[in-house]
């Protein structure tokens, strides 16, 4: 990963083309400060082609929307509620939205994922350990990136209890903490 490179991306150019639908659904000043974690989903997705890339806790959308800035990389993102901005998302090539819980996605679609971006509430530890651990039970191979990982102390202990090769990545990710775990892959970074 390369530092320099990710955090020169300008997310709010690569928001110009859609910013018409979101500026009229919510505001967008958090989406523009330091501390979010879509310049590094924007660089992780230009990273990879042709590739599955599974968003769970699609939320308001925004990080299927920077995954989806590679149109060669398949999105599936998933929420347990169908919020209004889904409208947007069902209506790019590149995305797939989900109405499911993630743990119950067939083991068959998780396993065609190179890349998980895992951002669920609440924020506990408890649902994400539930995730990592089956994970480990299908034996899955690539790269979960996760969200918040320093946002309270079960984030905290769920970090910390992760044997696997892990990397904190928040000086570059989100300002409550952004991890990246390896499941039988390499990485390199770049400090």
């Amino acid at each position: 990963m390369n530092k320099e490179q990710i955090l020169k991306i300008d997310y709010s150019e690569v928001l110009k083309q859609d910013i018409g639908y979101f500026e009229k659904e919510l505001n967008l000043d958090w989406v523009y400060r330091k501390g979010e974690a879509f310049q590094l989903l924007n660089y992780i997705s230009s990273q990879f082609n042709n590739v599955t890339i599974l968003d769970a806790g699609t939320h308001y959308g925004w990080s299927a929307y920077a995954l989806k800035q590679n149109p060669t990389n398949n999105i599936i993102t998933y929420d347990i509620t169908d919020r209004f901005e889904n409208k947007y998302l069902n209506n790019v090539a590149n995305i797939e939205v989900k109405i499911l819980d993630v743990n119950q996605e067939s083991i068959d679609i998780i396993h065609s994922a190179e890349v998980i971006y895992l951002d669920i509430d609440p924020h506990d530890g408890i649902q994400e350990k539930v995730f990592t651990d089956m994970l480990h039970r299908i034996e899955w191979q690539g790269y979960l990136f996760c969200d918040d990982i320093h946002i309270n102390g079960g984030m905290g202990n769920w970090w910390n209890s992760i044997l696997l090769d892990k990397y904190d990545l928040t000086e570059i990710g989100h300002l409550h903490g952004t991890g990246l775990i390896t499941f039988n892959r390499k990485v390199s970074i770049i400090k």
